[in-house]
């Protein structure tokens, strides 16, 4: 019992000594604070497609799309998901020799999830896959009657890119998208699926709310 009051009592002794030396001791440095950044984008797509062996010709046309974003920046490194919809026109020509031409209209929701690298201002660098959770492709009939066909975006895929900070609000983005695997349709009745591969060069003005 006596030796625990001799502890106790040479610990209150240290007390007064351990607050000043704490008083007079630097505060550690605190790591970068995490800032959020908003931001809206509008732009054109120039689309492209590969595959459809089994076709007479596929090619894709400019589009646009436009979108919203939020980052959570730390330091030179941040993390920005998007909502973005894109809106894209394809010619798809049938086999044959009447080389019957289609116009096909793809409406999809993307959501990239970028990873982004801002070391040297106004510079910035990302890359990030993407989640197609939207995607509806649709085409006239002879009667005129838009009929839903098969997708023309795979689920999955990835977008890398870069964009550079004009004064402080004005934001002009260059990005490349594309798809993991390739996507199977069936784009008129009783025709053959059609196998195709797309990918995109994107173009974009945005305004970031800092």
């Amino acid at each position: 019992m006596k030796r625990t009051i001799r502890i106790i009592g040479f610990l209150l002794l240290l007390v007064p000594g351990l607050l000043r030396a704490g008083e007079r001791a630097p505060l550690p440095k605190k790591g970068p604070k995490v800032r959020m950044e908003w931001g809206v984008q509008a732009g054109a797509g120039f689309w492209s497609y590969a595959g459809g062996d089994n076709l007479g010709g596929l090619k894709g046309r400019m589009g646009w799309q436009a979108g919203i974003s939020m980052a959570a920046v730390w330091g030179k490194w941040a993390l920005q998901p998007e909502i973005r919809f894109v809106r894209h026109g394809v010619d798809l020509t049938l086999p044959g020799e009447s080389g019957t031409k289609i116009d096909l209209k793809s409406s999809s929701i993307d959501v990239p999830v970028l990873f982004s690298v801002r070391a040297v201002e106004p510079l910035r660098i990302y890359a990030g896959p993407v989640l197609t959770v939207m995607d509806r492709c649709t085409y006239a009939d002879p009667e005129g009657l838009a009929l839903d066909v098969g997708h023309v975006r795979p689920t999955v895929g990835y977008t890398v890119g870069v964009s550079v900070v004009l004064g402080r609000r004005m934001l002009v983005d260059l990005r490349y998208t594309g798809g993991f695997g390739s996507v199977g349709g069936v784009f008129w009745n009783e025709g053959p699926e059609v196998k195709m591969r797309g990918h995109a060069v994107q173009l974009g003005i945005g305004y970031v709310f800092k």
